[in-house]
């Protein structure tokens, strides 16, 4: 990971964050085509806010990734052992 950014203390009901700026701003300059979360409540726990935030990414022109849960790997190996 290159670079991390968080908003500590910042309500994730809130759009005018900080860190959530700070990471538009530099995926706009193209630096960071690929954003990594650790779960999608990262971004909210607000369903229709984490669609919102994920389409702004979009627009920025970055691609989200999320990492995978125990239970995503174990589904996708017994998927490719059987």
């Amino acid at each position: 990971m290159e670079l991390v950014f968080a908003d500590s203390g910042v309500s994730d009901s809130e759009l005018e964050r900080a860190g959530w700026t700070a990471l538009l701003d530099v995926v706009r300059l193209g630096d960071a085509p690929v954003v990594v979360l650790p779960n999608d409540n990262q971004l909210s726990c607000e369903p229709g806010l984490q669609v919102e935030l994920r389409a702004q990414l979009a627009v920025a022109g970055a691609t989200v990734m999320v990492m995978p849960t125990r239970a995503r790997l174990a589904a996708v190996k017994t998927t490719h052992e059987g």
